[in-house]
């Protein structure tokens, strides 16, 4: 198919398209549904979505406004779990441990881009008088 053809079945310019081809403009999520008409192409597929008949369904029945926040909810989900997370909350003088209970009970999670590479435990180092 040209890109004159696409643009006719779109309504977008020929500009436009090339600049989405190119990926100097991102895709018009909205636009999925025209896409996939003019392409002959499955909506999922454009954006890279997996075939999965349980949301599938669901998701094609969908306004396209609906399909992006679908989309985009699911995308900030793989991310965050395929984020490593750190644990913060241990602190320690001169080498021990301090009231390592209430410590853990006050634990946090720290974002593995604030903790240096290769870290594994964030531990906070006491300084000063300890009493």
């Amino acid at each position: 198919m040209s890109l004159s053809e696409l643009a006719r079945l779109t309504g977008l310019s020929k500009a436009a398209l090339s600049r989405y081809e190119n990926g100097s403009r991102e895709f018009p999520v909205n636009k999925t549904e025209e896409f996939a008409k003019a392409l002959s192409l499955d909506p999922r597929y454009l954006l890279g979505i997996e075939s999965n008949d349980d949301i599938s369904s669901i998701y094609d029945e969908l306004e396209p406004l609906r399909k992006k926040r679908v989309y985009n909810f699911a995308a900030s989900q793989l991310k965050e779990q395929n984020s490593k997370a750190i644990r913060s909350g241990r602190s320690t003088a001169a080498g021990a441990p301090i009231d390592g209970d209430y410590q853990d009970a006050q634990e946090e999670i720290v974002v593995r881009s604030e903790v240096p590479r290769g870290a594994d435990e964030v531990v906070t180092i006491a300084y000063g008088t300890i009493a």
